[in-house]
């Protein structure tokens, strides 16, 4: 079917032509055409709305005049709130540690503002166009001529404030931060018990032990900051030790009589450490082993970086306090510390100087001279070892080739098993 509208002497509008067949929709404008944010075209509309030029317009006028329409939006939202918690308890309620009426207060409050800028071009849909006098029209080159960008995103912006804060009124009392401060103490044991609440990848359980697995890896992809059953509750039970809380999993495995002290590193489970212990001190032997507990990876990190730096800042973790304490209260010790054991000894070493204790050094992190200088040791040949492939003890041969090969920085490599090996290479 063919329209046409003939001799249009003015035209201005905001409008869709719409053809919904493939005939030509002429339309005859006597005198201007002015466009303004709008659409002049043949096309059809599909089931969802979007328009398709069919390129059948045809289109005369003596002139021809356009602009583009503004679009603007606005708008503003706040919120305000407070919220209040109690503890509800009664005269006979014997669990004294817990503050009885309102245990927090909280505020939260929000305010944003957005606002966006857009503009409408003024379009001219495809097919047969004439302007009669181009002089007199605008630059028809300007004109939007594709009908599918009829609308330009100018500018968007959002912006906005948020206040969320809560009160612990225990703070308020005497009694309420000695309640708070017997918490941190014990988030370390609370952590580790949380842990052991996680699949065991050491279950007898097949399926337990494929969840523990997998839950492992999960926790280490994460540095171990998720707590898992092996990392005794990740990194938040590791916190307060590092602020020389106590370590609550700290412990003397083996002959707590024996005079032979086995000080692990970091990332060793109970049973981790006193292996260690053999392969150093020797299968036969009997020893104890000042238990260096580990939180995972990023926390026994932390944690040997306090014990190695912290003093510079005032700073001693927990479980090198305990070993000192240990230290302190005996005499005449023969001590092998391994890794991280070095660090955590480190200043129970320069206050015990006087109770004539026996040190051998295996795999540390810190020069020969601060070994030497804080474990006096004096047969340095035989006294303290250093493989070159333990890239702990000596890190900057990562980048010798020639040492990649070579025995690392596990227990396996150094003392009573290194001397085994070498007796079998022979």
């Amino acid at each position: 079917m063919d329209f046409s509208l003939v001799k249009i002497r003015n035209l201005l509008f905001i409008f869709f032509i719409i053809q919904s067949s493939n005939a030509f929709f002429n339309v005859n404008v006597g005198n201007n055409t002015h466009l303004k944010g709008s659409l002049l075209a043949s096309g059809n509309l599909t089931e969802d709305g979007k328009f398709i030029d069919n390129n059948n317009l045809n289109f005369t006028t003596n002139t021809l005049t356009f602009g583009n329409s503004s679009n603007s939006n606005y708008s503003s939202n706040k919120s305000l709130g407070a919220s209040a918690n109690f503890n509800l308890g009664s005269k006979n309620d014997k669990n004294q540690d817990v503050q009885k009426g309102i245990s927090s207060v909280g505020y939260n409050a929000s305010n944003s503002l957005s606002v966006n800028a857009s503009k409408t071009l003024a379009t001219l849909g495809q097919g047969n166009v004439t302007v009669k006098d181009i002089e007199n029209s605008d630059e028809l080159d300007r004109l939007n001529r594709d009908t599918n960008a009829i609308n330009k995103d100018l500018y968007s912006s959002k912006t906005g404030t948020s206040v969320d804060a809560t009160l612990d009124t225990r703070l308020l009392t005497v009694e309420g931060r000695e309640q708070i401060k017997k918490e941190y103490e014990e988030m370390g044991k609370n952590m580790a018990i949380i842990g052991k609440t996680l699949p065991n990848a050491e279950s007898d359980n097949p399926i337990e032990a494929t969840a523990g697995e997998i839950w492992k890896w999960i926790a280490q992809g994460t540095l171990d900051i998720l707590p898992s059953n092996e990392n005794n509750g990740g990194i938040l039970g590791n916190i307060p030790i590092w602020f020389g809380v106590d370590d609550n999993l700290h412990k003397l495995q083996g002959d707590t009589n024996s005079k032979d002290v086995y000080l692990n590193g970091i990332l060793n489970s109970e049973p981790d450490a006193m292996q260690g212990g053999k392969n150093i001190i020797g299968e036969d032997k009997t020893y104890v082993n000042p238990y260096n507990p580990t939180r995972g990876i990023l926390g026994d990190l932390i944690e040997a970086g306090i014990d190695k730096w912290g003093d510079s800042i005032g700073m001693q973790t927990g479980i090198s306090k305990q070993v000192q304490e240990y230290l302190n209260n005996n005499t005449d010790l023969n001590i092998y510390p391994h890794s991280q054991g070095h660090l955590i000894a480190k200043q129970g070493a320069l206050s015990s100087k006087d109770n004539n204790h026996t040190y051998k050094s295996y795999g540390a992190p810190m020069s020969n001279e601060e070994i030497i200088k804080i474990f006096r040791i004096k047969d340095t040949k035989n006294n303290i070892q250093k493989n070159d492939g333990d890239y702990v003890a000596n890190p900057i041969n990562i980048f010798v080739p020639s040492t990649w090969n070579k025995p690392g920085h596990g227990t396996e490599n150094y003392g009573a098993s290194k001397e085994a090996k070498e007796k079998g290479v022979k």
